[in-house]
């Protein structure tokens, strides 16, 4: 996971705190739903006992735009 330098986030279960307190937090990802990077931060936040399926994954075309 990366976030900016700046960001409130500084470790992986401070993102999965704000998920479950904000599930229309919006999480960038590398690739199309479905890809290999939406379904590693599905498993990651079903490990952390968030429901995969309610993380707002945001999909980029490419690692460009991302």
């Amino acid at each position: 996971m990366l976030v900016p330098k700046d960001s409130p986030y500084e470790s992986i279960t401070d993102l999965f705190d704000a998920i479950s307190e904000n599930p229309r937090l919006s999480v960038g990802g590398g690739s199309a739903a479905g890809s290999m990077d939406h379904i590693s931060m599905a498993g990651a936040a079903a490990a952390a006992g968030i429901n995969a399926t309610s993380v707002n994954y945001i999909a980029f075309s490419g690692g460009g735009e991302a």
